[in-house]
């Protein structure tokens, strides 16, 4: 289901589903602009990508393949390959040619039918990037974790804390069912974890298990539950917050995979500016966060209620006057949003989307 960002039961109309700041609001979830479909008849007349950081990256999709991926040429080349996990048939693979965005400094786009691909862009320290790649015949929104900045697994008490988590999810057993959630999440310095789902705390913890080292991985942590491995997870500080990033593989009845971002639970005080937002429809757009409203270039901003409904999360009421967004915004310039359709967070359809400050801004 192609929803217009962010979708009509989203941000709707006054946020960014009517901006094309980033020429990027026609097609939905893929298009001639992915992988390995470059068209140099429709090439864009601008000057080759460069970025901060060159790599090798981590790679984690919206549905949670993980891979490296490494920048060549300066910038001009993102290439995916695979990455030793916890899972072996689930990676990354192709490449992506890249140009500059002549409308928005800092940000690339695909050289060939680059008008509406999902965008390429790196922090300005090269942290924390977002990128895109084809996983089973769909064009997904990545995000890139630089390698050398992850958190060593040698020790678990690097993971302990409290965080807000913001997920994604796409379950066979509900018909390729996808929803979004928030979650309450805390880690004890053992790699002891439970949630709350959809709320501040809860008497009885929605789910609970424990993070491991992975045997041989330097830097990937083995997010179990109820005795199975049921994810990839990475700790990153990106200069100002500590960030988890997990990439599912929920096995335990049918399959559930997905992508979660953890911020370390904080006040909300976001880095404002523009960012640069792939979403789940395939679309890359530009969200303005003023501190508290968000909005588009040219709309009027849409207020947020901040620290609501916990510590670090804000929440937006869409055009349609029922369903909320949620919001982490770090103060060095990580966006995530995550709605559902009806706020129907047991069943969805679930939106997602997350950007970064290009480094010119």
């Amino acid at each position: 289901m192609r929803r217009e960002w962010i979708g009509s039961t989203a941000l709707a109309t006054t946020l960014v589903s009517s901006v094309c700041v980033l020429s990027a609001c026609g097609g939905g979830g893929g298009g001639s602009n992915i992988p390995g479909t470059n068209n140099p008849a429709t090439a864009q007349a601008a000057a080759a990508c460069t970025v901060t950081q060159t790599g090798p990256f981590v790679a984690v999709s919206l549905t949670g393949q993980v891979g490296q991926a490494q920048f060549s040429n300066g910038g001009a080349v993102l290439t995916y390959g695979s990455y030793p996990s916890s899972f072996s048939n689930n990676s990354l693979s192709g490449s992506l040619n890249l140009v500059k965005d002549p409308n928005n400094p800092g940000v690339c786009m695909d050289q060939g039918g680059a008008t509406a691909s999902m965008r390429t862009v790196l922090q300005s320290n090269g942290v924390i990037g977002i990128s895109h790649a084809m996983v089973n015949g769909a064009d997904e929104p990545v995000v890139l974790l630089a390698q050398s900045a992850l958190a060593a697994n040698t020790s678990l008490a690097s993971l302990a804390g409290t965080y807000d988590l913001l997920r994604y999810q796409t379950d066979s057993t509900g018909g390729g069912q996808t929803r979004s959630s928030y979650v309450t999440f805390t880690v004890d310095s053992t790699g002891g974890w439970s949630m709350c789902k959809n709320a501040p705390s809860c008497s009885t913890p929605t789910a609970t298990g424990t993070f491991g080292a992975l045997p041989g991985n330097a830097s990937e942590f083995e997010f179990s539950s109820g005795g199975l491995v049921r994810g990839n997870s990475f700790i990153v500080n990106d200069g100002s917050t500590q960030i988890l990033v997990t990439a599912e593989h929920d096995t335990g009845s049918g399959l559930v995979q997905g992508l979660h971002f953890g911020m370390a639970q904080a006040p909300w005080n976001p880095l404002s500016g523009p960012y640069a937002t792939n979403t789940t429809d395939g679309v890359a757009a530009q969200t303005i966060v003023y501190g508290s409203a968000v909005g588009a270039a040219g709309k009027t901003p849409i207020a947020l209620t901040t620290n609501s409904p916990v510590p670090g999360l804000a929440t937006a009421l869409a055009a349609d006057g029922t369903t909320v967004n949620y919001l982490i915004d770090t103060p060095s310039g990580l966006f995530v949003d995550a709605s559902n359709t009806g706020n129907n967070f047991a069943g969805g359809p679930g939106f997602f989307a997350f950007g970064i400050i290009p480094p010119s801004n």
